[in-house]
């Protein structure tokens, strides 16, 4: 979470994509002043955190704590693929690509797209792009966490 930003004398609160839905709380400038009726760091979490976004992004989450599933819509990010190329770039069975692509289509993060008796998979939308592309950017600045790889980094 960021914290508070100063413009134009205002203090704005901001969250992860958020930031043209929070408008500016003015300080207060005297001890006479009133105080927000909520604070505004409340006010923000409040309209943005509701159980079902928490439940939606967790179980986004789950789909994309796979490794296999990561790494197909990983390959996605060069380009539309059909299931031989994708299965081809990551040493796979056809069957088992297909079925991922399956999977992930289902949960609305690829779509497909026919030409003739091939189908192409591309990434659903520029969010979930987007999403991927912080994500592995931040993956690759990360310590690894798996013991082994763990020393190997220390040495």
């Amino acid at each position: 979470m960021s914290g508070p930003e100063e413009t134009n004398g205002a203090r704005t609160w901001t969250l992860p994509y958020t930031r043209n839905l929070i408008a500016p709380v003015p300080e207060t400038t005297s001890p006479n002043d009133a105080p927000p009726a909520q604070p505004p760091r409340r006010r923000v979490l409040s309209a943005f955190v509701d159980d079902h976004t928490c439940e939606s992004a967790a179980h986004v989450f789950r789909v994309l704590g796979d490794r296999a599933r990561l790494k197909t819509l990983a390959l996605l990010l060069v380009g539309e693929a059909n299931v031989t190329e994708l299965a081809g770039a990551s040493a796979e069975h056809m069957s088992t690509v297909s079925h991922r692509l399956r999977h992930l289509r289902a949960e609305g993060l690829v779509r497909q797209r026919r030409d003739g008796r091939h189908v192409y998979y591309s990434l659903a939308n520029g969010e979930i792009r987007a999403a991927l592309e912080s994500a592995l950017e931040h993956a690759g600045r990360l310590q690894p966490w798996w013991p082994g790889e763990r020393r190997r980094a220390r040495e």
